[in-house]
């Protein structure tokens, strides 16, 4: 299994508290993982679609618009 590095007293808290009360034991035994996305053109015909027919809602729903 995985085995984090030996850790040193350390200046900021690397773990949220309340993900290690979530966690509990096993707060120690999750690490990171690298993430890639894709978009094929399908994808980006969708999103272009999706984005022409609702960029008003989108728009209208800014919470820039809400500040003063």
């Amino acid at each position: 299994g995985y085995k984090p590095p030996d850790e040193g007293p350390s200046e900021y808290q690397t773990i949220p508290l309340n993900k290690i009360e979530d966690f509990g034991v096993h707060c120690k035994q999750y690490y990171s993982l690298d993430v890639s996305y894709f978009k094929s053109k399908l994808d980006r015909r969708l999103l272009d679609s999706l984005w022409n027919k609702y960029w008003v809602n989108t728009l209208s729903s800014s919470s820039l618009l809400t500040v003063g």
